[in-house]
């Protein structure tokens, strides 16, 4: 996906006291969390990820579709 490689923080910020507690068991050490909008249906989660020896890269955590977004987020 070369739309984050070229501009990483181009998705959404999510804050902490928001992300999934799937997210939070899953990945204790998450440095961030990053919502991207790919089309009306379906959601992107991704990190931006600095380590002292490499550059700075993307994971990408999750694209889903709209339904799971929603109760990943528990607007459901």
């Amino acid at each position: 996906m070369s739309l984050l490689q070229e501009k990483p923080k181009t998705g959404e910020d999510v804050p902490r006291d928001r992300w999934p507690k799937e997210y939070r068991r899953e990945y204790p050490d998450l440095p961030n969390l990053h919502r991207h909008r790919l089309d009306d249906t379906h959601r992107m989660m991704y990190s931006i990820v600095k380590t002292p020896d490499l550059p700075l890269f993307v994971w990408i955590i999750e694209a889903m579709d709209y339904p799971r977004y929603r109760r990943l987020f528990g607007y459901d």
